[in-house]
């Protein structure tokens, strides 16, 4: 079963036979994320809508959050936006004490695994979802997620991203493991977020 044509490509170059692949695609309950979620939380502290960048997914190292945070230390003085980083992983710690080094600890919040109102809501009120994977991707849900609850993503250009983010439509693509093209891409929508 391949979720994305890059999928197939990579069952293709192992040997399959196009005949023996399966195209199924991911998919998201649109209704859920598009309905509006009164304001959350996070440890009691209320997120201003519209000045977060939210990344979702594993605390990994093939997921880029460390590229996040180098981002947006870069940007600090140009923005007063914030970043989310909702999930767990064996990198939380070391992103934790990034922050720290980086000095962005007024700048960066780390709510665990989110779900829910709360996961709903923070796709809906960023100012975009930043999916900077160092490696190519099968299809990503929380892409779509963040399509259904009309927010740009910003994301590596990789396998698997490039087919779902489309840069006239639904978002920004930068160059892989680029913590000036990210950096360049957060600004741009800080600084503009009727874009």
């Amino acid at each position: 079963v391949a979720i994305s044509p890059s999928v197939a490509d990579r069952f293709l170059a192992l040997g399959a036979t196009p005949d023996q692949i399966l195209h199924l695609p991911n998919g998201v309950h649109t209704a859920n994320l598009a309905a509006p979620i009164p304001r959350c939380t996070i440890s009691g502290e209320l997120l201003p809508a519209g000045r977060y960048f939210l990344f979702l997914g594993r605390l990994v190292h093939r997921k880029g959050a460390d590229l996040l945070l180098r981002a947006l230390h870069s940007i600090c003085a140009q923005t007063d936006a914030s970043v989310v980083i909702a999930g767990q992983g064996e990198e939380h710690e070391r992103l934790q004490q990034m922050v720290q080094e980086l000095e962005l600890a007024e700048r960066v919040r780390f709510p665990g695994i989110v779900s829910g109102k709360l996961k709903s809501y923070l796709l809906q009120n960023a100012l975009a979802t930043i999916w900077p994977s160092r490696i190519s991707e099968g299809s990503s849900l929380v892409v779509l997620e963040s399509a259904a609850a009309s927010r740009p993503i910003i994301a590596a250009a990789v396998p698997g991203l490039c087919e779902t983010v489309d840069p006239q439509r639904n978002g920004i693509l930068f160059e892989e493991d680029s913590v000036s093209e990210l950096a360049q891409a957060m600004l741009g929508l800080a600084n503009d977020p009727a874009r």
